[in-house]
């Protein structure tokens, strides 16, 4: 399922720049690429006459409708995704400049672009991220005023219905005005494809079946992607439901990216504390999902002084009675071979 992103700036936003004219809403109904020349629109730049959050700093957005048929929505063998390329114009200034740069569908984000901008000069460098279920969370710098921004990402699942969407483009501004101009390029847009998100498995199990109070042990996992699709930034995790157990290593683990049929093995490392039922959860974190795993484990008290010295005298007791029987049974051959 996919997670919504964090709430953004421009839904603060009280009056909406309308639509940019276009000759007729065009029907989005095929595989591919549809970029806003395809769908009948010119490059816009987004208008900075609004204002947006605490400090009231100048924001905007543009906004472009389409069609898409009966029966569209996100999953169900078609997907879809928001790309956003922009370049994003700085002006200098002598404070840190904080921005933000969002595209969504139906009022739903799909793409959050974070700018930072240092005290200084035209020449400061920019650090930006943009996080989306393809590349997870991503960090650059850009030196210069000037930011190329370029991201795709999955529509959520209300950002898709039959009939008329809006898809829009939204610029915020915290701390300081500094952002000059936000110009949508013409390949912003939407597209279709056949391949959803990364989806993983995840698998775990105890090295042990039996386990006494004190006893180390292992929990083997194992992370499979059987999609189309890369699966990045995995990141294990276990945790423990219960007194009985505890871990004995890192609990946390990065694994390499997946690329499709891939799989990938780890191992955590945990001893037994005291009696009783517990239970070890493992999850995994990814930009695509995040599914867990569950192992139940069952610690017995260990056995008393007394217990394993009873059954020390107990083997004893049964091994020298197998010995005198052997004996017998030898004694009674040699005699009838006499």
């Amino acid at each position: 399922m996919l997670r919504p992103l964090r709430p953004c700036l421009a839904a603060l936003l009280a009056a909406l720049v309308p639509a940019a004219p276009a000759a007729a809403q065009v029907r989005v109904d095929e595989p591919g690429r549809w970029s806003l020349q395809r769908l009948g629109y010119e490059p816009a730049t987004i208008p900075l006459g609004g204002r947006s959050g605490p400090n009231r700093l100048p924001a905007g957005r543009v906004a472009f409708r389409y069609r898409l048929p009966p029966g569209s929505q996100e999953g169900a063998g078609v997907w879809y995704l928001l790309r956003l390329h922009a370049l994003v114009d700085f002006a200098p200034g002598g404070r840190r400049s904080l921005a933000y740069l969002t595209g969504a569908t139906n009022d739903r984000t799909a793409s959050l672009v974070k700018l930072s901008v240092p005290p200084g000069g035209s020449d400061a460098p920019v650090r930006w991220s943009t996080s989306d279920m393809l590349n997870g969370f991503v960090e650059r710098t850009t030196g210069g005023s000037r930011v190329e921004v370029i991201t795709e990402n999955f529509l959520q699942f209300a950002g898709v219905r039959p009939g008329v969407n809006t898809l829009s483009f939204a610029a915020d501004q915290l701390r300081a005005a500094r952002v000059r101009s936000v110009r949508i390029l013409p390949d912003s847009g939407i597209a279709i494809m056949g391949d959803g998100p990364a989806q993983l498995s995840a698998a775990a199990s105890a090295s042990r079946a039996s386990l006494r109070t004190g006893d180390a042990f292992r929990v083997h996992v194992t992370v499979a992607n059987p999609s189309r699709r890369v699966a990045r930034q995995i990141r294990l995790g276990v945790s423990v439901a219960g007194d009985a157990v505890g871990p004995t290593g890192p609990t946390s683990r990065w694994l390499r990216d997946l690329p499709p049929d891939g799989r990938a093995a780890a191992t955590f490392s945990l001893r037994a504390r005291q009696n009783g039922m517990a239970h070890v959860v493992v999850s995994v974190d990814s930009a695509s999902s995040s599914p867990t795993s569950v192992v139940p484990v069952r610690v017995a008290s260990k056995p008393s002084i007394l217990e394993q010295v009873g059954r020390i005298v107990i083997l004893a007791v049964v091994f020298g009675a197998a010995l005198i029987l052997v004996a017998l049974s030898l004694a009674r051959r040699v005699k009838r071979v006499d």
